[in-house]
This record gives C-alpha cells, sequence and structure tokens, in this order.
C-alpha cells in the first residue's frame, strides 16, 4: 500500500463536492486539493491526487450507515477481498492520504478512485448502495472516463453551458479561456510561484477588465458561489485571456522565476489588455467591466387589475 508523502435518489440527500482552500481562480482542481461531498448527511472526504480524486473509504463505508466500527469493518473487509475473491491488488490501489480530521488536523487516511471504490462496494450489503452509486457517479464517476477520453470532458461542459442558455460564441470563448487559465497556472507553478496565484490574478485583471475579482463580482451581484468567469461577457473573457496569453509568452521569453519576475510579466502582460482595453471602451463609450451576468431572472408578477382578478380561464 502507498503512502502519501506530501502533504435522482429517493430519501438520500446529496450535496456537490465543496471545496476547502482549493484557489478560486483555477479551473479546474490541482494535486493536493482537499474536499467533501456530503451523502445522506453524512462528509465523504476527498482528495486531488495523480490527475483523479480519491476518496475515503472509511467515510464512505459510515456513510451507508452498515457498522457503528467503520475502520473495524474496513480492516476485515480487506482481508476477506484478498482471501475469498483473489483481490490481493487491491492492497497496490489504496494510498494513504492526508485529509482533514475531526481536530482540523490533517492525518492519513486510506483512499481509493472512484472506480477501485466500486468494485470493493459489490461485497458490501446495504440498502444505501444504489443511491451510493448513483452520487458516485454525479459527483466522480464521469470524471474516471473523462479521464481515458477527454473529448467526453469537453462534451459534458459544452452540453452543460448548452442547457443554461450560452450561445455556441459564448461557449467558444469560455472553453479556450479556461484552456489558457490552466495554461497560465501551470506556467506560474514551473516558475516558482507558489502562495501568490491570487495577488498576480488581481494584478492581472486590474490591467485586463479595469476591476479586480472582488469589484468585478460585486459590479455583476454575484455571490460567493457563483463562478465570475461563467457570467462574463464574451468581451470580458476575451480580453482577460488576451492578458493571461500575454503574460505566459512573456515570461517564457524572459525565462520569469520567482514571484517579481513573474510579477513584472503579469503587468506587461495586462497591459497589452489594457491597451486594447481602452480603445474599445473609447470607441463604443462604455467600459468593457459590464454588470450582466446570466443568473436566472426574477419572475414577473404583474400586480392585479383594479376590477379584480378575472374569471376567465
Amino acid at each position: 500500500m502507498a503512502h502519501d508523502s506530501n502533504p435522482n435518489h429517493s430519501a438520500t440527500k446529496v450535496t456537490a463536492l465543496v471545496g476547502l482552500g482549493a484557489d478560486r481562480g483555477s479551473e479546474k482542481p490541482n494535486a493536493g486539493d482537499i474536499k467533501i461531498a456530503s451523502f445522506d448527511e453524512a462528509p465523504v472526504r476527498g482528495r486531488f491526487y495523480k490527475r483523479e480524486w480519491w476518496l475515503s473509504i472509511i467515510d464512505v463505508i459510515e456513510a451507508l450507515a452498515i457498522t457503528t466500527q467503520p475502520a473495524r469493518y474496513w480492516n476485515e473487509l480487506k482481508a476477506q477481498l484478498s482471501e475469498t475473491e483473489g483481490f490481493s491488488e487491491l492492497f497496490g490501489q489504496i494510498e494513504k492520504l492526508k485529509m482533514p480530521s475531526a481536530d482540523g488536523k490533517l492525518r492519513g487516511t486510506e483512499a481509493v478512485t472512484v472506480k477501485t471504490l466500486l468494485r470493493v462496494l459489490q461485497s458490501v450489503p446495504s440498502p444505501k448502495l444504489e443511491p451510493l452509486k448513483q452520487w458516485l457517479a454525479q459527483v466522480g464517476f464521469e470524471r474516471v472516463q473523462e479521464a481515458t477520453d477527454p473529448s467526453k470532458a469537453l462534451e459534458r461542459l459544452i452540453n452543460l453551458y448548452l442547457t443554461k442558455g450560452r450561445t455556441a460564441q459564448w461557449i467558444r470563448e469560455r472553453i479556450d479561456g479556461i484552456i489558457t487559465r490552466r495554461d497560465l497556472t501551470d506556467e506560474w507553478r514551473d516558475r516558482g510561484i507558489t502562495s501568490e496565484y491570487a495577488k498576480l490574478t488581481r494584478m492581472l485583471q486590474l490591467r485586463s477588465i479595469g476591476l479586480g475579482p472582488k469589484e468585478h463580482r460585486e459590479l455583476k451581484g454575484l455571490e460567493d458561489h457563483h463562478s465570475l468567469r461563467d457570467h462574463s461577457t464574451e468581451m470580458e473573457i476575451i480580453l482577460t485571456r488576451l492578458g493571461e496569453r500575454s503574460t505566459i509568452e512573456i515570461a517564457r521569453a524572459r525565462d520569469a522565476q520567482g514571484y517579481e519576475q513573474n510579477r513584472d510579466a503579469v503587468k506587461a502582460g495586462g497591459d497589452i489588455a489594457k491597451t486594447a482595453r481602452k480603445r474599445i471602451e473609447k470607441l463604443t463609450g462604455k467600459p468593457v467591466a459590464s454588470k450582466a451576468n446570466f443568473l436566472p431572472k426574477p419572475e414577473q408578477i404583474s400586480p392585479p387589475s383594479a376590477s379584480g382578478p378575472s374569471s376567465s380561464c
């Protein structure tokens, strides 16, 4: 067993994954990101490792409510699987990953991928098993398929945006923006940036859009759980991407290393987008930063007529 050296259900209630400290600016999870999902009111911890989510097997067993001693049950189940079903290779598919414990500290807990978990659950008797499998499909199993066929992830994302009423052009710009943002964060990581992502992102957006992320969200009337980029206009997305792509190319040309050199690359890349933004704003007579969002519009209720409600159907 390996160890991590670095730190539509009926009565079943499902809550989507909620991040515990993942960088808001990231479009995809990063190695080490820790999240918690809730199945039937029971928390299930997960950690992004080796390009996929690993779930705490003890949390899953506890969520199934089949024992009051999930750790002991898991140890016995491992032995049973190994002895009776020739499942000894299971031990090579378990990682001991650090996740938040009850006291708030990160402690090692045995975790498996969703694919391995589904194999293990075949041997677990529980009335909650099928709802749990459905829940896994919602929060993770599609990601396993996408790991072997990335086109499935793209197809799922396009369909998601289409169901939300986005235009084909907006979707193309958004996907290009996601790719560029990932390229930028990867570039920063490779060039020695560790904890300054938010600071550099704000610096870049101030130049590209004219507002920092916080002020931009406030302008659009977004709450904390809303994605700013999912509520951006095409022009906001394009200028954000211009600033980010320019920053990548400048950092590469200068071989920027560490915070200060990457900060200078951000300023230079952001100024390219700023120049374009200023020109656009001058010609259109309005700021690029827009109040527009894709929040559902409140239903308009007509006031009753003076003669009272109509009796017609």
